[in-house]
């Protein structure tokens, strides 16, 4: 039994170390790695395309994940001309 919960807590700790060593970005960095306006990520979270992290003071914390979406929202709004409303539809 305590075998069990001290392996439980040692793969906690793991994940949690792996969490907290993933790339996080704040807005302006992000948006400089996708060449895109704050503002505009600020749109993209307010319409529902994305989530990023937030710190304890509310700062935006964007992942690795949220920067490949972002290119991919980009890619589809640029090359593909669509609208929101149809980068919502690819999206899903």
């Amino acid at each position: 039994m305590y075998g069990d919960s001290q392996q439980h807590s040692c793969t906690a700790t793991r994940r949690a170390r792996a969490r907290a060593s993933d790339a996080l970005y704040v807005i302006s960095v992000a948006a400089r790695l996708v060449e895109l306006h704050p503002t505009t990520l600020r749109k993209y979270e307010r319409v529902g395309f994305l989530e990023p992290s937030r710190t304890p003071g509310r700062t935006r914390l964007y992942s690795l994940e949220d920067i490949r979406r972002l290119r991919q929202i980009k890619h589809l709004v640029d090359a593909c001309e669509m609208n929101l409303s149809g980068v919502q539809m690819a999206l899903d």
